[in-house]
């Protein structure tokens, strides 16, 4: 009985030849591996892989405490975002294990509670668009991440 040695997601597995009907664990291992790389892409749990589907995470944009700047956590490829009690500013992206090329699209959810970025281009804020965007509901920024320069980059707006 012949096998094929192939490399998926950094894992080594035998596959049976053509005709093959003894498949072995190897084989099932690789299709659980199959499985279950294309479920974590579906629901972003796995940030090594390319995301598939952009699924919303609500984010409430807070006020920050005393003159602190308001920071948003990126931790989906999607926010649908909205400020807590009123409208508020993101003034800074973040890059925390963000990977090149990564996409972030932002979703706003209510045009009392608004959601604003600054197009001040400074690097501080982590991003880079052309001109401020308020985010109300069903308005939307779609970005991409820089490595180089370590910031975002605006791809798209729609408002």
């Amino acid at each position: 009985m012949a096998h094929t040695t192939k490399t998926l997601f950094d894992l080594t597995f035998t596959v049976p030849e053509d005709g093959d009907t003894n498949w072995g664990n190897d084989v099932r291992n690789l299709l659980i591996k199959i499985i279950d790389a294309l479920q974590n892409m579906a629901s972003m749990q796995e940030s090594g892989l390319p995301f598939l589907v952009l699924k919303g995470t609500d984010t409430s944009i807070t006020d920050p405490a005393g003159a602190a700047p308001y920071t948003m956590s990126v931790v989906s490829n999607r926010h649908d975002v909205e400020g807590d009690s009123a409208a508020r500013t993101i003034d800074i992206l973040s890059t925390t294990n963000i990977k090149d090329g990564q996409t972030l699209l932002l979703v706003g959810q209510d045009n009392t509670k608004t959601v604003k970025l600054e197009a001040d281009n400074d690097s501080t804020s982590k991003y880079v668009i052309n001109g401020d965007m308020l985010l109300g509901e069903n308005d939307a920024i779609f970005l991409s991440f820089d490595s180089a320069s370590g910031q975002w980059f605006e791809l798209s707006r729609s408002t």
